[in-house]
């Protein structure tokens, strides 16, 4: 079973973690530290059912019927992919991004951590979008970015790009790996063009290429 099956399975009942200004994308890693005792009996119990988690937002001027800060209603769904239990009971933790989920509603139970029902989110490609023609641009620019730099980073999306991935997938690779600004970030998770979320990923391609060395990304630095 894939780990997309896996999340379908699983989205009766997401447990989620909630971050004031945390979003998990598509194929990001996430590094995070987990101490609140709540969101370590989370961790355990994902570890040993090899559940999916949900890293949702909070909105901080909202709340719901019990005064807990509201959930943003899309939001990343992943697994611990690795994990690091420390001496006092706190984990550090790497989640990777599977997919973007939609909220339906809040769950109640036993818990002390929550859990959401949720749905997968589509791609709306905007009309006369050309996914296949979208997909190449970004492989020739991800080719073109590893002709001009080298590391582990700029490899990994080589041998993405290498492969015959959709256009979605190919801008949700580019977009985890390259993007720091937080606006774009927040858009590309919210904003389900598929026409946009490529001008993101374009942009930051031609912006890492153009730009001085200095100013690369801290992941691609040799």
């Amino acid at each position: 079973m894939t780990e997309l099956e896996k999340l379908k399975a699983s989205l009766h009942a997401l447990p989620v973690f909630p971050l004031p200004s945390v979003l998990l994308l598509p194929y990001e890693m996430l590094p995070l530290h987990v101490f609140e005792p709540r969101y370590r009996a989370l961790v355990r119990d994902l570890l040993e059912s090899e559940r999916p988690i949900g890293i949702v937002q909070r909105a901080e001027d909202e709340s719901d019927a019990e005064g807990r800060p509201a959930l943003e209603p899309v939001f990343g769904a992943g697994f611990i992919v690795r994990h690091e239990k420390l001496p006092d009971g706190r984990f550090h933790i790497l989640v990777k991004g599977t997919a973007r989920v939609r909220l339906l509603r809040e769950l109640s139970g036993s818990n002390p951590w929550r859990e959401v029902s949720a749905e997968l989110v589509e791609d709306e490609p905007s009309p006369g979008f050309d996914s296949e023609a979208a997909s190449e641009s970004l492989r020739r620019m991800l080719f073109a970015l590893c002709a001009a730099r080298s590391g582990p980073g700029v490899n990994a999306l080589a041998e993405v790009a290498a492969r015959s991935a959709s256009a979605g997938d190919l801008a949700d690779v580019v977009i985890a790996a390259l993007v720091t600004d937080e606006a774009r970030r927040r858009r590309s998770m919210v904003d389900l063009d598929l026409g946009r979320r490529v001008e993101i990923a374009q942009t930051a391609i031609a912006e890492l290429l153009m730009g001085p060395s200095s100013a690369r990304p801290a992941r691609f630095r040799n």
